[in-house]
């Protein structure tokens, strides 16, 4: 009996070892799907992946708090859309055009399907829905909301800490970025206009910009997006 014991337990092997693999394998990926989750929902815009059939797969919780909300996009079924009618035509039509163009495959080299919406809300705020294809073959895309709306200019200031700006300077270009004047930045500083103009001269000077458009930009797509509950920390 012996004997055969140990030829079933030689027999059974090549499946155990299997099976072990497989499992290991797919302890692995939860544990790295766990994280990128807990990634996702530290960051301050919307990450939202829905299936070939548009059909909503993951939200993080900025794009939760977003669709709950209901002011520029909603879940409908069991998908996403715009409020506005027009908008949603709009949304629908991109998410198709990107889903259609991943199906039909591409080089890992090209560029992907990125159309950009911007959708109005009766409050006035607007969110930037930015859409591209991924999983090549699959179908699937990954939208990313973005709310103009519930910006906070405090939240640049890291990056601004970052390029080496001062803490006026900072203040500065926070009003700047909210939408100030130069005028308007300063009367909210309570210094005169010509120092503010000077505060701003060395922002360019610190950013290697020429332009307060420029400064925005350089600012905006290189600051990295936290929820309020994260303290992002300055490495000198």
């Amino acid at each position: 009996s012996d004997v055969y014991k140990r030829q079933a337990l030689r027999s059974c092997r090549p499946l155990l070892e299997t099976f072990l693999r497989m499992w290991l394998h797919s302890r692995v990926q939860t544990a790295r799907n766990a994280a990128l989750c807990g990634a996702h929902d530290a960051l301050d815009m919307g990450i939202v992946l829905v299936d070939r059939d548009g059909q909503l797969i993951h939200a993080n919780d900025a794009a939760r708090q977003m669709l709950d909300r209901g002011d520029c996009v909603r879940r409908c079924g069991g998908g996403l859309t715009a409020t506005g009618l027009k908008q949603a035509l709009a949304v629908q039509v991109a998410l198709r055009h990107a889903i259609s163009a991943n199906s039909q495959g591409c080089n890992q080299d090209e560029p992907r399907a990125a159309p950009t919406l911007l959708v109005p809300s009766a409050a006035g705020a607007n969110h930037l829905l930015r859409q591209h294809a991924v999983e090549k073959g699959e179908g699937a895309a990954v939208i990313y909301l973005r709310d103009p709306g519930h910006e906070q200019p405090e939240r640049l200031e890291t990056i601004c800490r970052m390029h080496g700006l001062s803490p006026v300077e900072t203040r500065l270009v926070c009003h700047i970025t909210g939408g100030k004047s130069v005028q308007e930045a300063a009367a909210a500083m309570r210094v005169k206009v010509q120092t503010a103009r000077g505060y701003l001269k060395q922002a360019f000077l610190k950013t290697d910009t020429h332009r307060q458009a420029d400064l925005v930009r350089t600012l905006l797509v290189s600051s990295v997006r936290f929820q309020p509950r994260i303290a992002p920390v300055v490495l000198a």
